[in-house]
């Protein structure tokens, strides 16, 4: 009797908030959405934290790309005093909706009470170019004070207070500083710094000097590059935080990163800066390498297998590759498969027979040029080897691959002076070139591609030299001149081997111009003139990206589809896990359930080491929960926070496994 009565009263109670929830006129999910946000408001207001913070979680994971949640946590977290909260959900916003100036101003205020004064910086300057006009000089003066800490100068207020009864003379600037200038120091001006002391009673006038102007990002890569070529590992590392500090994106940096911290034996810290160095095409090869030997000291002999192949896919230094062939023998042997690997990459030479380290290029004098590649990209050019000329070139071919390029283009123009310049000229000029890029002295490397041309305009190293002129321009912003060239290039060379990436290039320069049209026109081309897999994959990773943008989600799945396909056929992985996660984000988004839980069970399952695996078992257990399949919704949420305990999902999956479970009971209860 008890018990029946028990059950009538659960029913009684369950049943009524579900009557309501069938009484609006809107959507069922729509209306749970919009409860939970009017909720967490609500809670938010009358300072109950959790409650507000469960509310706003709700949301996000029914919707993760609401800004407006992660806004609302993120001012949750800043009444809580937890800035490095604060900074995480304001960045999870403005990847959502880039350039919201709320956010921006948030976020830099976050930076700064967490003592990140360089990102607060960043942060505030970009804020600064949207703002209303009438905070330009606050948010001036705050950029002022903040690289003022940068440098070790004392606070303004100090000073004011350390001459009593005397009144602050020093008026707001009036004149607004763009973002480029903002970033080198924002000091007085001499003549400002003249007048202010001619204001103070009695202050004795000094003569102002005149500040250097704050590092960029650039400067600080150059000097750590210099430090580690020197061995100064921990100092290089130093200049290399300072960069990306400076420049999130800047994957240049973080390669050299992985290489110290790989020397180092931080593995784990390599693994992550290899990761982030995938688009520096001059050492993007390399990367592959070192995360294929670390996957393999950890025992994830198949991800170490993928990154072994991926590196196999381009040329590069010959003993790398054989290195990189018996490790993958040897995993291939602990895992038990008994595929051999792909032609052209297990042969005594371990040397790709499409595109082979020493390629012949045609001579101008009788002496034989050969082109050896050093990476995905550069290559430098000597002459027979077994002459005294090319025995010279070797010399500073060895300072190259040991990464002391400034010690190279000193040895390649000893060559130049000691030899001939019928011999040696052309390779020499071309050398020293790519010594400057890899130095990023970009004016300096042009300026050897510019004599190749100048003097030497049918020589086959003439192509390459304009190709690497155009990126030159490229790499420094002046994107009327890359065009041009890289036009130029085109249509001299149609079927050169670098023609697809050329038009990737293209694409690159039209999508920062927002001219989308022009842009996915170039991808077009870049997928269809592409010499390998790798370049293909790239050029259809950012095809797809800019469909995306364009809000042409078909055609965007289509492009990533086919780099999958492409990618798992050829064994180079390169952007597969990125596309699957796409794809599945944006079937769940569009609620096609379904095909979304489809991509995501595809990409954990292949790919369990990739870094969104969290995100993906979270996606999964919510879909099983959306579709009313309660019991592998838990099931999903349980195998996420055992396998990843520490991860932010793991942690979201926790209450949403105990939100499955209360409706699991709860639709047993109605039934």
């Amino acid at each position: 009797m008890t018990n029946a009565w028990i059950s009538r009263f659960r029913c009684c109670v369950f049943a009524l908030p579900f009557f309501l929830l069938l009484t609006v006129p809107c959507a069922g999910q729509e209306t749970d959405d919009y409860i939970h946000y009017q909720l967490g408001l609500r809670y938010k207001n009358e300072n109950k934290s959790d409650q507000a913070l469960e509310e706003f979680r709700k949301l996000l994971s029914a919707y993760p790309d609401n800004y407006n949640a992660y806004m609302q946590i993120a001012d949750i977290r800043r009444m809580q005093g937890q800035p490095r909260l604060v900074i995480y959900n304001l960045k999870r916003a403005l990847a959502y909706n880039p350039g919201w100036g709320k956010a921006q101003k948030m976020l830099a205020e976050a930076y700064e009470q967490d003592r990140q004064f360089q990102n607060a910086i960043i942060e505030y300057q970009h804020y600064q170019q949207a703002c209303d006009p009438a905070e330009l000089d606050s948010i001036q003066s705050k950029i002022n004070r903040l690289v003022g800490k940068v440098k070790g100068e004392p606070e303004p207020m100090a000073q004011a207070a350390s001459l009593p009864g005397q009144k602050d003379t020093l008026a707001p600037a009036k004149k607004t500083v763009s973002g480029k200038q903002a970033q080198a120091a924002a000091v007085p001006s001499p003549s400002a710094a003249k007048s202010r002391a001619g204001s103070e009673a009695g202050a004795p006038r000094k003569k102002a000097i005149a500040q250097p102007a704050a590092p960029t990002a650039e400067s600080h890569f150059n000097q750590a590059v210099v430090l580690y070529n020197e061995e100064k590992f921990d100092e290089a590392l130093g200049q290399l935080k300072k960069a990306v500090t400076l420049k999130r994106d800047f994957p240049a940096a973080y390669y050299y990163a992985g290489l110290i911290r790989f020397k180092k034996g931080e593995n784990d810290l390599a693994k992550i800066n290899f990761a982030k160095a995938f688009g520096y095409p001059e050492g993007e090869g390399v990367a592959h390498f070192f995360l294929g030997k670390i996957y393999g000291t950890e025992r994830n002999f198949k991800e170490g297998i993928a990154m072994l192949l991926e590196f196999l896919q381009k040329p590069g230094d010959p003993d790398q590759r054989k290195e990189a062939v018996a490790l993958l023998k040897q995993y291939k042997a602990i895992v038990g498969d008994p595929t051999p690997l792909p032609a052209g990459l297990g042969g005594p030479d371990t040397v790709r027979r499409q595109e082979p380290l020493i390629e012949p290029v045609a001579p101008e004098t009788s002496m034989v040029t050969i082109e050896m590649r050093i990476d995905s990209l550069l290559t430098l050019a000597v002459v027979d080897t077994l002459s005294d000329p090319g025995q010279a070139m070797l010399v500073a071919v060895k300072e190259f691959r040991a990464g002391r390029y400034e010690s190279a283009a000193k040895e390649f123009k000893k060559v130049m002076v000691s030899f001939p310049a019928k011999a040696v000229g052309p390779q020499c000029l071309y050398d020293i070139g790519a010594c400057y890029m890899k130095l990023r002295l970009f004016s300096n490397a042009e300026n050897q591609f510019d004599q190749l041309l100048e003097r030497y305009p049918a020589h086959a190293l003439a192509s390459q030299s304009l190709f690497f002129k155009a990126y030159s321009f490229l790499e420094r912003g002046d994107l009327s001149r890359a065009e041009r060239l890289l036009r130029e290039f085109i249509q001299k060379n149609r079927t050169h081997q670098w023609t697809g990436r050329a038009y990737e290039k293209l694409g690159d320069l039209y999508t920062e111009l927002k001219e989308s049209g022009k842009a996915l026109d170039a991808y077009n081309q870049a997928v269809a003139q592409a010499h390998d897999a790798a370049d293909r994959a790239y050029a259809l990773y950012k095809l797809g990206s800019l469909y995306f943008e364009v809000a042409n989600g078909p055609r965007a799945v289509e492009s990533l589809e086919k780099l999958i396909e492409n990618g798992e056929k050829s064994g180079s992985y390169l952007r597969v896990p990125d596309s699957y996660y796409r794809i599945a984000d944006y079937e769940y988004q569009h609620k096609n359930f379904k095909r979304a839980l489809e991509f995501y069970q595809k990409a954990t399952r292949k790919y369990p080491t990739y870094q969104e695996t969290p995100w993906g078992l979270f996606q999964a257990g919510n879909i099983y929960k959306n579709t009313k399949d309660y019991q592998k919704a838990i099931e999903t949420y349980k195998v996420l926070a055992k396998t990843y305990p520490d991860d932010y999902w793991a942690k979201q999956a926790k209450w949403k496994m105990e939100d499955a479970v209360w409706e699991n009971e709860y639709r047993s209860v109605l039934n």
